[in-house]
């Protein structure tokens, strides 16, 4: 999934991701743990690539992250989709995938656990007007994302009902298959259960 955007606009989201995540923010940890992968910490620019240098087809992710850089969230969307990997995320107060980490887990063929979603936000220094167009751009990005995955309700609610520090929740139980380009018609299998929502929560 390409998200409409060009080549330069690539580059250009390069300048506002550095916008939207801490400057003194270290890249996560990404390891392999026994049968599968663990992502922890503060999602930044080369995480993706990192991700991709040892994920197998398939395989499951563990995702532990409060976000990051934005479009190093889509990023790494698209390499778990790439691989149909797995996600696995936490629901406790102190664990949580969330904002860039909840894009990213919405890849997974599978997902176990709570996302939490929220729209890309600039930093409070950061007033420029081509930050702003930038911002935009990655906004309908991450769009297109959640409809494709998530729906157009689900969608609207991400839109309308979160700011900076609040988040719009989904919790899947046990698994969710997600949409792919060939599936996104079919029926989930029967041996899963539908997702379930939790709502809309501020932390």
């Amino acid at each position: 999934m390409s998200w409409g955007l060009t080549t330069s606009g690539w580059k250009r989201f390069l300048i506002i991701s550095l916008a939207l995540t801490s400057l003194n923010a270290e890249s996560a940890r990404i390891v392999h743990l026994g049968d599968h992968i663990q992502l922890t910490g503060d999602i930044v620019s080369g995480d993706a690539q990192k991700l991709a240098s040892i994920i197998s087809q398939g395989e499951t992710v563990f995702m532990n992250s409060r976000g990051g850089d934005a479009l190093e969230g889509l990023r790494l969307y698209q390499v778990i989709k790439a691989h149909q990997a797995h996600i696995k995320a936490p629901r406790t107060l102190f664990q949580r995938c969330q904002s860039a980490c909840a894009i990213a887990g919405l890849g997974g063929r599978t997902v176990q656990g709570r996302l939490a979603f929220h729209m890309p936000q600039l930093s409070a220094l950061e007033k420029s007007h081509e930050a702003r167009a930038h911002l935009e751009e990655i906004r309908k990005a991450y769009v297109r994302v959640m409809q494709h995955e998530l729906g157009i309700d689900d969608t609207l609610k991400v839109i309308t009902q979160t700011g900076r520090f609040s988040f719009y929740a989904v919790d899947f139980y046990p698994d969710r298959y997600l949409n792919s380009p060939t599936e996104q018609n079919l029926p989930a299998p029967a041996n899963q259960t539908a997702p379930r929502l939790i709502a809309n929560r501020s932390r």
